[in-house]
């Protein structure tokens, strides 16, 4: 990937409303200057002035509602930006919160399914809806996309996995796995396993080959299990919480735990990185280690995101060069990993971010966003 150092020049941080935004500013300024005035002069201001100060008042009011009105409406769940220009491509999704993106093989289709359970299909050249359809699966639990788009996975409150085959809605198999909440569901990368965390800190791996039980294993985390992650190979598991300060990584499949990497915070977020030798770790802070899977010690630093912001997505570009991460500080940063260097940041109108993909060929980054309605 060629390398780049542009910074976005049309960030989109009041939706693309400049103009409301300079109107209010000056009717702001106005105000500030003209009212004290008012004030220290009440006897001598005709009743007419008055009148059209406070209709002024009303005006500004009215402006900063409308403007808030059309920056909340501004806010998408998908965009797509390129990496040749750090421009924003496409905005699409309408105003939904992406729960899971996967790409076509060849890069031109991308697909989406959101909180509404539609699952959509997007042509990348212009954004266009090809197709949509609602699954019937259950409302009320956690779930996952099979990178090959033949499943979906829906963990239940009662601690019940259901596996539906995509083609048909059809629920193949049921597993009662959990006690309690499933809390995180994740399908391998070669797609031959799901795993399921639950609120009673157990993590479990079934195979898709047989539906059986392959591996089951205490957490051991404080506060509970609130991700998993697969190394690229799908030969390694990790697991762990935003509350503990390790993560545990099992190799698959054995009964034994592999290694643990001990950080000095709880972490919000960790992915694999392409060749399955690093693991990217987003602690509290807004801060992001980068750590050595064998050794289990960091050996890199990413600072940027705001203090107060929430790191809740993560990837590697396919070629291991580039690390993506977004945040709730309404961004999403990029950093070439060789060097720990920031390359850009991408500014948008969401309250977090949900998911985030390369395209097959590294030259687009889709962000998936939490959007309230």
């Amino acid at each position: 990937m060629k390398r780049f150092l542009i910074k976005l020049k049309n960030e989109e941080g009041f939706g693309g409303h400049q103009e409301l935004l300079i109107v209010i500013a000056i009717v702001g300024i106005i105000g500030a200057i003209a009212i004290p005035q008012l004030v220290k002069h009440w006897d001598r201001i005709p009743w007419l002035i008055l009148l059209a100060c406070v209709a002024g008042i009303c005006i500004f009011y009215a402006a900063i509602a409308g403007f808030k009105k059309i920056r909340k409406s501004s806010r998408v769940g998908i965009r797509i930006w390129s990496m040749k220009t750090g421009e924003t491509l496409l905005k699409m999704g309408g105003r939904v919160t992406v729960k899971h993106l996967a790409f076509s093989s060849d890069g031109e289709k991308l697909f989406s399914f959101d909180n509404n359970y539609m699952f959509r299909t997007w042509e990348m050249k212009t954004g266009q809806e090809l197709s949509s359809q609602e699954i019937q699966g259950p409302h009320d639990s956690s779930t996952a996309l099979s990178t090959d788009l033949r499943y979906m996975a829906f963990g239940t409150t009662e601690g019940v996995i259901h596996l539906m085959e995509m083609a048909t809605q059809k629920i193949n198999f049921n597993w009662r796995g959990h006690k309690g909440k499933v809390e995180h569901l994740l399908f391998s990368p070669d797609n031959k396993l799901l795993a399921s965390a639950g609120e009673d800190e157990i993590v479990q791996v079934w195979t898709l080959e047989n539906w059986s039980k392959l591996l089951t294993f205490k957490g051991h985390i404080t506060g509970g299990i609130s991700q998993l992650a697969f190394s690229p190979n799908s030969q390694l598991i990790a697991y762990g919480g935003w509350a503990d300060e390790k993560i545990g990584i099992w190799q698959i499949p054995s009964e034994e735990n592999l290694k643990w990497i001990k950080t000095d915070s709880g972490m919000y977020s960790f992915v694999f990185s392409q060749d399955g030798k690093s693991m990217a770790i987003a602690g509290w802070g807004g801060i992001i280690g980068l750590w050595d899977v064998d050794t289990g010690r960091e050996y890199l630093r990413l600072e940027g995101h705001a203090p107060f912001g929430k790191v809740s997505a993560l990837t590697f570009s396919p070629d291991n060069t580039l690390l993506a991460a977004g945040s709730s500080d309404k961004t999403v940063r990029l950093w070439r990993i060789d060097e720990g260097k920031q390359l850009i940041k991408l500014r948008g109108n969401w309250e977090n971010i949900s998911s985030l993909i390369f395209s097959p060929d590294g030259q687009l980054l889709v962000v998936g966003s939490i959007v309230e309605v």
